[in-house]
């Protein structure tokens, strides 16, 4: 009994450990925790937050108010058993686990272009779920010539706790900042929600 007990423990730890790993920092842009994003925000008006997120993800889970949605990925309607042979970004690949994969969205650049009018100089702060997602797409435009991009390290949820299927380890909601929730104001502003085609096969 005391065995399976510390089998359990030590699994529940693995998992948590690799939930807290799950935050990543970009490489080329700055890298910010939701705090200081919060009061960057607060100084500067101009500052363009982005929530690369699904849409599904921006609607039902909540997001930051006054971010733009402009999915970085967007999640396939079609579920890939591991082994697998599914397309990413135009490549195939082999899945490594049993999951509905992430599809890029080949037109992120275009659509964040559209909203800072190609300003190379405009002030971008990206977020997703818990900063595995934003890092790639804040060095993306970094690399296509955007000078000031900021990247959420923690994201909008944060890593997993001590419970394994709970999020809120950190994140903007954890550190207790605001957020809206649509079902609460009961409509989403189509300004910030995204115009663009959405790739699910």
């Amino acid at each position: 009994m005391k065995i399976k007990a510390a089998l359990v423990m030590v699994v529940c730890l693995s998992l948590a450990i690799t939930g807290l790993a799950f935050a990543k920092d970009a490489k080329n842009a700055k890298n910010v925790t939701p705090k200081q994003a919060y009061e960057m925000m607060q100084k500067d008006p101009s500052i363009y937050l982005i929530d690369i997120r699904s849409p599904w993800e921006f609607q039902f889970v909540g997001h930051i108010k006054g971010a733009y949605n402009i999915p970085f990925y967007f999640v396939s309607t079609k579920y890939t058993p591991k082994g697998q042979t599914y397309i990413f970004g135009g490549k195939a690949k082999v899945a490594s686990k049993g999951r509905y994969q992430w599809i890029k969205n080949p037109d992120f650049s275009y659509w964040v272009g559209k909203l800072v009018n190609e300003d190379p100089n405009a002030k971008i702060v990206v977020y997703c779920r818990s900063s595995q997602r934003s890092p790639k797409a804040a060095d993306k435009l970094v690399k296509r010539g955007y000078k000031n991009v900021y990247n959420i390290v923690e994201g909008f949820e944060g890593g997993f706790g001590k419970n394994p299927y709970l999020r809120m380890k950190e994140g903007w909601q954890k550190a207790g900042l605001p957020y809206q929730y649509p079902d609460k104001v009961k409509t989403m502003d189509p300004k910030y929600t995204y115009q663009g085609l959405m790739v699910t096969k």
